[in-house]
């Protein structure tokens, strides 16, 4: 139970203390052995315990994932990449068609312009195209559906 470990521990102890009447392990043993429903009800307050703390934990990583949704909805990173792409990709560009290229550096600026040229058209498409309409739409859709939107693991 992470940070809580210690608390959970301390209550399961008084639990069983308090339903066999002895924390010690032999005697809690002989108890639960003697008296089935005993066992049955310390099986129930041990379940509750545990429903518990799994309840708070996941209400723990829901708010840090609302948190992270809500600091990060239009995040100045997509801006900036998309920015860098384009002026490095028109700096190339300019090297290309106004200097000369040695005959020996052909092939790299090939590749370097087809690799540029692909991460901009993605970078683009991101702005433009159905990628950033498609997020957009996620998060509409999750807004108007509460925090439990978008099945396990989201």
């Amino acid at each position: 139970f992470g940070p809580r470990a210690s608390d959970v521990a301390d209550e399961v102890v008084a639990t069983v203390g308090a339903i066999a009447g002895t924390r010690e392990p032999d005697e809690v043993a002989a108890v639960l052995a003697a008296d089935p429903a005993k066992g049955a009800e310390l099986a129930r307050d041990l379940a509750e315990i545990a429903a518990r703390e799994e309840t708070a934990r996941m209400q723990a990583v829901l708010a840090d994932v609302q948190h992270a949704r809500a600091t990060h909805r239009m995040h100045w990173m997509p801006a900036v990449v998309t920015a860098v792409l384009l002026a490095l990709f028109g700096a190339v560009m300019w090297v290309v068609l106004v200097g000369a290229i040695p005959a020996d550096n052909q092939r790299l600026a090939d590749q370097l312009i087809g690799g540029l040229y692909t991460l901009v058209t993605t970078a683009v498409a991101y702005w433009v195209g159905t990628s950033r309409g498609a997020v957009e739409m996620r998060q509409t859709l999750q807004d108007r559906a509460g925090p439990f939107a978008g099945g396990p693991g989201r």
